[in-house]
């Protein structure tokens, strides 16, 4: 998954996955429990979540690694 928003800063990255975190709430809809529902999913089936930021900072990318079925 993907977005074209403004990326998340490498020292945000952890934090993400807390329940209510928002990057920065003056420009950011929504309350803060996507990537923590996300995150709390992927920890119970115990496979790996990454978030990738390109070079230009314009982008987050999520990827969520499961095991072929």
């Amino acid at each position: 998954m993907s977005d074209t928003g403004p990326g998340i800063s490498e020292s945000e990255r952890e934090a993400v996955f807390h329940r209510f975190y928002r990057a920065d709430n003056a420009v950011t809809d929504g309350a803060g429990l996507g990537l923590a529902i996300v995150g709390d999913i992927i920890d119970c089936m115990s496979e790996k979540i990454a978030l990738k930021t390109p070079e230009n900072g314009q982008e987050l990318r999520v990827e969520v690694l499961l095991p072929q079925a």
